[in-house]
């Protein structure tokens, strides 16, 4: 249990650092993201969550954080795919290549949670927006709450 609450609390970090602007090459997937350092600064984050901050995604193969198990290897699949993806869709090739097995969804799901506001909406394929159930609903959603986030000033914390 402790693993995926600190590993969704790191993803929120990672989340919400995307949607603010930070990129990747400016340190997005870097342990001193500010939004990954108030977290820590927060609380202590289990083994296998800190072992995906601490490594280096742009290096490693997309399925190799040792000792990192569950969903925390997940999100280290991911962020190895977004850190050597050159677009949306060579994240997912390179998902693919790392042999997802059962974690595919998972895999896939956080990867396009990141990647779709690093790459930007026209960066995705249309093809696979399509094929998601629900496209226009949550195409309609979207825009809504982009608007409202534009309208707005966001000046609370994320951890």
């Amino acid at each position: 249990m402790p693993e995926s609450v600190d590993t969704c609390a790191y993803f929120a970090a990672l989340l919400f650092s995307s949607l603010t602007g930070i990129k990747r090459d400016h340190g997005l997937l870097r342990p001193d993201n500010p939004f990954v350092q108030r977290l820590l600064a927060r609380r202590a984050l289990c083994e296998p969550v800190m072992m995906v901050i601490a490594s280096d995604p742009g290096r490693a193969a997309p399925d190799s954080v040792g000792g990192a198990t569950g969903i925390a290897r997940a999100l280290g699949a991911a962020l190895r795919a977004l850190a050597q993806a050159a677009d949306f869709r060579d994240g997912l090739l390179l998902l693919g290549e790392a042999g997802l097995g059962r974690d595919a969804g998972m895999r896939g799901a956080i990867y396009g949670q990141l990647a779709g506001p690093y790459f930007g909406l026209p960066a995705i394929p249309q093809e696979l927006c399509q094929r998601l159930d629900r496209h226009d609903e949550i195409q309609v959603l979207a825009r809504a709450l982009f608007r409202r986030a534009l309208s707005s000033s966001y000046s609370g914390d994320v951890t």
